[in-house]
């Protein structure tokens, strides 16, 4: 006998800056694109390492090419708090733009805030 797979529903994506006094339909849609595509959630130690690895460059290298101080940035991506929304927009970018290639997880359609909301 075999068991049937249950779908659960997926919750909607949290927007936290819906309610804000200066949101506007724009921000709000790129809001949602980049809750749909789990920015914050991709961007764990591992696939920074990974980042890393494909570059051939450390995590503190990283940190100087996004722009930030070293040991913070080596403590922040060793912690369990995910990473500043910026700092994973451009690790997305950075992503792209070399491993497109090579990897199928990497997100093609970061600005196509009106398309399909597909990574690829």
């Amino acid at each position: 006998m075999t068991k049937k797979r249950v779908k659960r529903k997926k919750n909607p994506p949290r927007l936290n800056h819906i309610n804000e006094k200066h949101a506007t339909a724009a921000s709000t849609i790129i809001d949602a694109h980049y809750a749909n595509l789990n920015i914050r959630k991709r961007w764990t130690s591992e696939r920074i390492n990974r980042l890393c690895a494909f570059l051939r460059i450390t995590i503190p290298e990283l940190g100087s090419l996004l722009g930030v101080k070293h040991g913070w940035w080596v403590d922040h991506v060793k912690s369990i708090k995910p990473l500043s929304g910026p700092i994973c927009i451009l690790l997305t970018i950075m992503e792209n733009h070399f491993m497109a290639g090579y990897t199928k997880d990497v997100v093609s359609n970061l600005f196509d805030f009106n398309g399909k909301q597909k990574d690829t």
